[in-house]
């Protein structure tokens, strides 16, 4: 059984790795669709397209090019291009998809560094490089 350390995980958007990075969700998902039919013995169904979502979380660092350019898409008024972003658990193992971001809160409290979560779907395909 593989063991993979989460302190070795990183996060590429748009080609730069965010910095000041604290912790990363991918959820990959396929929607359910229900077929059953009235009379049905049983309940069936059938998988949709797949498609993801997740989140990830920062200390703040708009100087950071990856974190402004997340923040800089969710508030400028134009349709944005979806960024490559690239999910590595360990080197030479990654997860590979475009995101667009969707929120970002920013929080500060007294005692602790100001963080930023940002919250994102994915744009197209997921792909595994397992290396």
């Amino acid at each position: 059984m593989a063991t993979y350390r989460g302190s070795k995980g990183t996060v590429t958007v748009g080609g730069n790795t965010v910095g000041e990075l604290q912790s990363w969700t991918l959820t990959i998902n396929r929607a359910y669709i229900e077929t059953t039919a009235m009379g049905d013995a049983a309940k069936t169904g059938t998988l949709d397209i797949p498609g993801g979502s997740g989140d990830l979380s920062a200390n703040f660092d708009y100087s950071d090019t990856a974190q402004a350019a997340l923040l800089d898409m969710l508030v400028s008024n134009t349709d944005p291009t979806p960024l490559a972003a690239v999910f590595e658990i360990d080197t030479g193992k990654t997860i590979s998809c475009n995101i667009l971001p969707t929120s970002a809160p920013v929080a500060a409290q007294r005692g602790a560094l100001v963080t930023v979560s940002f919250s994102f779907e994915t744009d197209g395909p997921i792909a595994f490089a397992w290396a």
